[in-house]
C-alpha cells in the first residue's frame, strides 16, 4: 500500500481523561428526558465503563501500527499542536 509505506497517513486518537479513569462517585446522567444515577465508587462499575474505551484504543493502535501508519494518541488537555509540530520535525509524523 502505497500510503503506509510513505507514512502519509496518521490516525489521531484524541480523547479524555474521564474516558481513561472514570472518577469515584455517584454520577447523575441525562438525555434530556430520562436520568440515571450510576455508582461508580465500585471497582467493577467504573471497570465497566473503561475497559470498552481501553480495548477500543488498543484496536485503533493495533490497526495503525499493522498498516504502517502513525498513531498519536492525544488527551483533549495536551497541546495537540506542539506535539503535532515536534513529531513532524522528527520524522514520527
Amino acid at each position: 500500500n502505497r500510503l503506509s509505506t510513505r507514512r502519509t497517513l496518521a490516525l489521531l486518537h484524541i480523547y479524555d481523561d474521564l474516558e481513561v479513569e472514570i472518577p469515584h462517585g455517584f454520577w447523575t446522567m441525562t438525555n434530556g428526558r430520562q436520568t440515571l444515577t450510576v455508582d461508580l465508587t465500585a471497582k467493577g462499575n467504573r471497570e465497566a465503563f473503561e475497559k470498552p474505551f481501553r480495548d477500543q484504543m488498543a484496536y485503533v493502535r493495533d490497526t495503525a501500527r499493522k498498516n504502517g501508519w502513525g498513531y498519536f494518541p492525544i488527551r483533549t488537555t495536551d497541546d495537540y499542536l506542539s506535539m503535532l509540530k515536534t513529531d513532524m520535525q522528527t520524522g514520527a509524523f
